[in-house]
């Protein structure tokens, strides 16, 4: 069955590299021109998958040792890993207002 979704025994985590809008536009044709949404690959065939829409793209404080969350996974390619293929997210940043007037303790995000 081609759509079941098979999901991993442990957290998964994967390496990517953010991109600029013109890259991204030129990658794919449907990737829209929105300050809203990021996106990220190598095109070395790393790439969200399947369940993994929701989970956390995150940028590391080597020096503070913290970790923030700055696009929320939205979709990837078709075929999962496929080369040249751009992840994409939603960028938490562009909502920060919004999250910060709806959550009690907002000092973890910003």
């Amino acid at each position: 069955d081609n759509t079941a979704v098979i999901g991993a025994d442990k957290l998964q985590q994967v390496e990517l590299l953010f991109n600029e809008r013109p890259f991204c536009r030129r990658q794919k044709d449907n990737f829209p021109n929105s300050r809203m949404i990021l996106c990220a690959g190598e095109g070395d065939g790393k790439d969200i998958c399947r369940a993994d829409s929701g989970g956390p793209i995150m940028l590391t404080d080597s020096k503070l040792q913290r970790y923030y969350v700055v696009g929320i996974s939205s979709y990837g390619a078709t075929v999962c890993g496929s080369r040249d293929s751009q992840s994409i997210f939603t960028n938490v940043h562009h909502y920060k207002d919004w999250i910060n007037q709806n959550i009690e303790i907002n000092n973890y995000l910003f």
